[in-house]
């Protein structure tokens, strides 16, 4: 079955022969394919496609519950863009979200090592799209829809958490009769 191509293909500009495609191999993931250089422009728009799906799962028109980003096509790195794509972990947990990173295979090893850093401890990284796919089946326990994580308020000043955890601890039991 071949995956089914969604309807955002974005070409950023051809002077840098960059090519972003959205595919959906199966319902609950979506892989984005990028081509060419890596530099902070290509990387934010990979964001803002990360933040659209992410925005669709939100409003519930889609179930995804995987994001693959595959680079294995990519020709060449910028640090500032690696950089910016560390954002997008994050941004798809807060989702409920795993968003993993494909393509890196031996080239890992070819990158500086505060590149190699950066995606080794932000992203799950498989060496192709398709191991990557492949594992993700293996653990797919495919919801209807993505179970969201509980949400922790974190502009809750101390003082405010304090006081949460006495009141919490400080509750009464009635005693036996």
């Amino acid at each position: 079955m071949a995956p089914e191509q969604v309807d955002t293909d974005i070409e950023l500009s051809e002077a840098n022969d960059v090519d972003i495609r959205v595919e959906a191999p199966c319902p609950a993931v979506r892989l984005i394919r990028v081509a060419g250089r890596l530099d902070r422009a290509v990387a934010a728009g990979v964001l803002r496609l990360v933040s659209a799906q992410l925005n669709l799962v939100a409003g519930r028109h889609r179930a995804v519950t995987d994001l693959v980003l595959d680079i294995g096509a990519v020709s060449s790195f910028e640090l500032a863009g690696l950089e910016a794509l560390c954002h997008a972990p994050y941004s798809a947990g807060r989702h409920g979200i795993d968003l993993s990173l494909s393509g890196c295979g031996r080239r890992v090893h070819q990158l500086p090592l505060r590149a190699r850093g950066l995606l080794l401890k932000h992203f799950r990284t498989f060496p192709t799209a398709d191991v990557a796919l492949q594992e993700i089946a293996k653990t797919a326990g495919s919801p209807q829809w993505p179970v969201p994580r509980e949400v922790v308020p974190q502009h809750m000043d101390r003082r405010r958490r304090r006081h949460a955890a006495r009141s919490r601890s400080m509750r009464v039991t009635p005693a036996p009769a």
